[in-house]
């Protein structure tokens, strides 16, 4: 988890923390941002999902209004 957060490109930011799941148990929640090439991303996120199993989990892409498709 290390090199893929603390060691990972620039263009990766992730807001991560503990919440409290319906069960009453902490839980690790990671919010992954990718501002690149949209290819790259999708590399260096896929090393994410195989952290772990995860409770939810839903990456997509996701372009700003006016922006080039």
């Amino acid at each position: 988890m290390e090199e893929s957060l603390l060691r990972g490109p620039d263009e990766l930011t992730v807001q991560a923390g503990f919440i409290t799941a319906p069960t009453g148990e902490p839980v690790l929640f990671a919010a992954p941002t990718w501002c690149g090439d949209p290819e790259a991303g999708t590399r260096v996120l896929q090393q994410l999902t195989e952290l772990g199993e995860p409770l939810l989990g839903e990456l997509g892409l996701g372009r700003r209004p006016g922006s080039p498709a």
